[in-house]
């Protein structure tokens, strides 16, 4: 662009034309948009007023419609009471002629077949009679007997068809030839057909609900009941009598074949049965009640039995006899299988009755604790008592230690927990009953590391340590109560063998004990039979001559001679004389006792004998030399056999 000052006159001239003509054009532009707002602005303006007058038309027309609308909801309502009215009639005069239309359906009775449409009718008869019944309308009372009997009648015929079906499927179960073993599948409670139980559910339930609108025509639990129990009582009648009557013989105990335990399976069995047939048949508010009235008697009784049987075994405890220990352990481990493991079953909805199996199986286990502690006590206070007999026999105190521990052993999960209940309380009262001493210990202290695992668990083991430690410390105390130190020696031998061997003969005791109390039970013996052996050492010194034959005796040497075999004879006939009324039960023991004995003194008897049999040393040899070496050992054979007749 160049530069105004340089422009001539011409250029001037031409640049203002050029601008006016722009100016021109945008007051064009101008006036157009102008005269557009004007037209916007007046249609703007006419709409406002159409709207205006829309508005006051709807006002007015609102006001004129207000009025007509609520004259036509009151018309509806009007409209719809009416109707209402007019059903309220027609439903009640049915309820006035309900009788007689549905009189031939009810009075016919219910089948399984129809039992809806039956049941339908009745409904229809209730609903009747409790409208009118309230109605209190005047003309309504003979229609009130009418639907009241025709209600009764069908309730009644509904309660007539629960009862026959019920009784159907009840029926007294044979348990006489079924297994004795506590396990709840050895035996067979049978069970109604499915259909039948829904069809005993659909009648209790609708009488139920009869029963809850205070129309009590029936009664679904009494009926049950008076169904159910007898045959409940008569199946469980053969068990209890058998368990009233049979007496466990104890020695001969197996593992589950007390008459106490085929009552207790039986029981269970059957209350788990019924109470899956009451779930089926009854509603759910109905089982408790339902289930106590069946078998409540019979809770009942088997409790009262129980708390019989408790008494006969206290009773023999008190005496000192714990063999019936293992009785009353596998009923309480057959209870908890049967009865008290069912908690979230059938026992929950036994009431009193499921609480007095709860309480037989405390006292159960009440009186195990008591008596496994008083077991203990016992072995302690055997020691005070002067029971012992006069040939060092195994005492009658191992024996039946021994044995019971075995037991014990059959039932080891219900020892274990009777006995972690228990505690160390079977210590302390031992140790308030007597003094201890200081008897080497066996089971009671062990490592537990050592061993494989326990059999019953640490509780089980390591009460039957602290009983064995208890039985050898009691021998021990006994032993000193004898006068002969050789029948004290014979004693604990006799016991102490024992004891091993009943442990080698049980793997399972052997399991619980471990290895280190074998091996020091058979230190023990081999203790007691090296005291045994030191008994025949005055005879061995006598037989001990080391000098030469003399071929010329001196009458000094002859003396000597003689004083020799009368030693010998002398100190053979206290300790062989002694030992003749001794007693070893055991036949292998005894074989080894007698044949250490001969190895020891035959060899040096006859050696002696041998040696001074051609020296005349004495005119009466036959004085001096009492037997020959085969003479000897013949005797030393008849050791400790009383009947055996003096050489």
């Amino acid at each position: 662009m160049q530069d105004p000052a340089y422009l001539d006159d011409g250029g001037l001239a031409e640049r203002r034309l050029e601008l006016e003509g722009k100016i021109e054009d945008e007051e064009e532009d101008a006036a157009d948009l102008q005269e557009t707002l004007k037209r916007t602005d007046a249609i703007a303006t006419r709409m406002t007023q159409i709207l205006s007058s829309f508005d006051d038309r709807l006002i007015r027309l609102e006001k004129t419609i207000a009025p007509i609308h609520k004259q036509m909801t009151k018309l509806t309502a009007l409209h719809d009471n009416i109707d209402a009215t007019i059903m309220q009639m027609e439903l009640v005069t049915n309820y006035f002629d309900l009788a007689g239309r549905e009189e031939p359906v009810i009075t016919r009775g219910p089948r399984e077949d129809h039992l809806q449409r039956y049941m339908d009718s009745v409904t229809r008869v209730r609903d009747a009679y409790t409208y009118l019944a309230k109605s209190q309308f005047r003309s309504a009372d003979r229609a009130v007997g009418s639907l009241r009997t025709l209600l009764a009648t069908g309730l009644g015929k509904i309660q007539d068809l629960f009862r026959k079906t019920l009784n159907g499927v009840t029926t007294t179960v044979d348990l006489t030839s079924q297994q004795s073993s506590c396990l709840p599948s050895t035996v067979t409670i049978p069970q109604p057909p499915p259909q039948t139980l829904e069809t005993l559910f659909t009648l209790s339930s609708f009488m139920s609900g009869t029963e809850h609108q205070g129309l009590s025509y029936t009664d679904v639990v009494a009926t049950y009941i008076a169904v159910r129990q007898p045959s409940f009582a008569k199946s469980i009648l053969p068990p209890s009598q058998a368990a009233t009557n049979m007496a466990p013989r104890v020695q001969s105990y197996a593992r589950g074949s007390g008459p106490h335990i085929a009552y207790t399976n039986a029981l269970g069995a059957l209350a788990a049965a019924e109470h899956r047939v009451l779930t089926s048949a009854l509603p759910p508010d109905l089982v408790p009640t339902s289930f106590t009235g069946v078998v409540g008697a019979s809770f009942a009784a088997f409790a009262e039995k129980a708390e019989a049987l408790v008494g006969r075994v206290k009773r023999a405890a008190s005496k000192g006899d714990y063999t019936e220990v293992v009785v009353l352990a596998d009923l309480e481990e057959c209870m908890r299988i049967s009865l008290t493991d069912a908690k979230s079953g059938f026992l929950r909805d036994a009431g009193r009755a499921g609480d007095e199996i709860y309480d037989t199986v405390a006292s159960y286990d009440s009186t195990l604790i008591g008596m496994l502690k008083d077991f203990y006590v016992e072995i302690h206070i055997e020691a005070t008592k002067p029971n012992l007999s006069g040939d060092g026999t195994v005492h009658e105190m191992t024996s039946h230690t021994l044995n019971a521990l075995k037991r014990f052993l059959d039932y080891p999960t219900t020892f274990d927990n009777l006995i972690r209940q228990m505690g160390d309380a079977h210590i302390s009262a031992a140790a308030s009953a007597t003094a201890g001493d200081g008897s080497p210990a066996l089971g009671g202290r062990r490592d537990k590391s050592r061993g494989r695992s326990l059999a019953g668990g640490e509780g089980l083991g390591k009460f039957i340590g602290d009983c064995l430690d208890a039985l050898v410390t009691t021998l021990e105390t006994k032993s000193r109560t004898y006068k002969k130190p050789t029948l004290s020696t014979v004693f604990l031998l006799n016991n102490y063998n024992y004891v091993s061997k009943a442990i080698r003969a049980s793997r399972t005791l052997q399991d619980v004990v471990g290895p280190d109390v074998d091996m020091r039970l058979d230190r023990m013996v081999q203790k007691q039979r090296a005291a045994y052996d030191d008994v025949w050492k005055l005879c061995y010194d006598q037989l001990v001559d080391n000098s030469p034959a003399p071929k010329q005796l001196s009458s000094q040497q002859r003396e000597a001679i003689k004083a020799k075999f009368r030693a010998f004879n002398t100190a053979f006939d206290e300790t062989f004389g002694g030992q003749r009324s001794f007693s070893i039960p055991d036949t292998e023991l005894r074989q080894q006792l007698v044949q250490a004995v001969r190895l020891a003194m035959v060899p040096l008897y006859a050696k002696f004998y041998d040696k001074y049999q051609d020296v005349e040393f004495t005119k009466n040899q036959q004085k001096y030399v009492k037997f020959t070496p085969q003479q000897l050992e013949k005797l030393l054979g008849e050791l400790f056999d009383p009947s055996a007749s003096t050489a």
